[in-house]
């Protein structure tokens, strides 16, 4: 789809974007589910952002901590999201952490890959998220059991300033049920037009 194209959808409204849905969305049945559509009118406030692709909504998370170091985490996908990030925020005491299953090559010296199962992995590195900088969290293992494990994990460590990506969230079996299962209360702050990713940020604890 065209990118002009893409963006005019994301300045439509809501309700106008939901009736073309059955025929742009990539996860038409997502948007017609009942469950789902609960959810939207739970949780999408005026003040949501919505973006044309995941690159943009990227940009719109980085901005947020233009002027202070961020510790970033991503768990499942590949380098690019790594690349990507490394790009957006290039402050010096910024640090990225890539959990995966799979090695690559990090050409970035604040970068750090720690390969394999993340549910072994990540209890090994629990230190790596005792910092004072605002975390930003990239969830795109597209499994339930893994998103819910992370969640779980790491929950204690997200205050308030803590904003939390989450790709494919329309799948309503992985990533949005493992949300839903957490149970912790969370604002949207963003999202793609037929809410493929997801920004949020969690209440206090």
């Amino acid at each position: 789809m065209a990118s002009f194209l893409k963006k005019s959808i994301a300045a439509l409204p809501l309700k106008l974007r939901l009736a073309l849905a059955p025929k742009l969305s990539g996860v038409p049945q997502t948007i017609a589910d009942n469950t789902f559509r609960t959810w939207i009118a739970a949780y999408i406030h005026p003040a949501v952002r919505f973006f044309a692709d995941k690159s943009d909504l990227e940009q719109f998370v980085c901005d947020r901590f233009r002027a202070t170091p961020i510790a970033w985490y991503g768990f499942g996908g590949d380098s690019r999201s790594l690349s990507t990030w490394t790009g957006i925020n290039t402050n010096a005491d910024s640090r990225f952490y890539a959990f995966s299953g799979a090695i690559y090559p990090a050409n970035d010296q604040r970068a750090r890959l720690i390969g394999g199962d993340c549910t072994r992995t990540l209890p090994e590195n629990r230190r790596l998220f005792q910092t004072s900088v605002p975390k930003l969290i990239h969830l795109q293992t597209g499994n339930f059991d893994e998103t819910l494990f992370v969640l779980h994990a790491i929950g204690e460590t997200l205050d308030t300033r803590a904003i939390v990506m989450i790709e494919n969230f329309a799948n309503l079996e992985n990533a949005f049920r493992a949300l839903a299962a957490y149970g912790r209360p969370y604002l949207v702050l963003g999202a793609t037009s037929f809410f493929t990713h997801l920004a949020i940020r969690f209440a206090p604890r």
